[in-house]
């Protein structure tokens, strides 16, 4: 399934998914239909693509997936993706995907016991 999903981004995108991005003039909404045609993508794939790509591609931002949503919820540090690029607000869009990214990992793994969170 990789080999295809290869092979059609080379086929229609000579390899470069910011041509996708351009295609559909940056609308996010756009962006996450035209992945989800790609061989082997389905939401949960774009949801780790967006957390990731919101550092380079500022229209995406602030994103956060379910998975962040809910351990930000459970950890008490925000309700929304804006709540958390709030957190990280001095620290731009690249903290913000790690702080995201981190927390889906948490999330999924069901990590929360192994954490110590500092508090004001």
């Amino acid at each position: 399934m990789l080999g295809d999903l290869a092979q059609v981004v080379l086929d229609r995108y000579r390899g470069d998914l910011r041509r996708l991005r351009t295609e559909v003039k940056r609308n996010p909404s756009q962006v996450c239909a035209l992945l989800t045609e790609l061989p082997g993508v389905d939401n949960g794939a774009v949801d780790l693509f967006f957390r990731e790509i919101q550092a380079l591609w500022p229209e995406v931002e602030p994103f956060a997936d379910r998975h962040a949503l809910m351990a930000a919820r459970r950890l008490a540090l925000g309700q929304s993706a804006r709540d958390l690029a709030e957190l990280v607000r001095a620290g731009g869009t690249e903290k913000l995907s790690w702080l995201v990214g981190a927390l889906a990992r948490i999330n999924l793994d069901n990590r929360y016991n192994t954490l110590k969170l500092a508090r004001p």
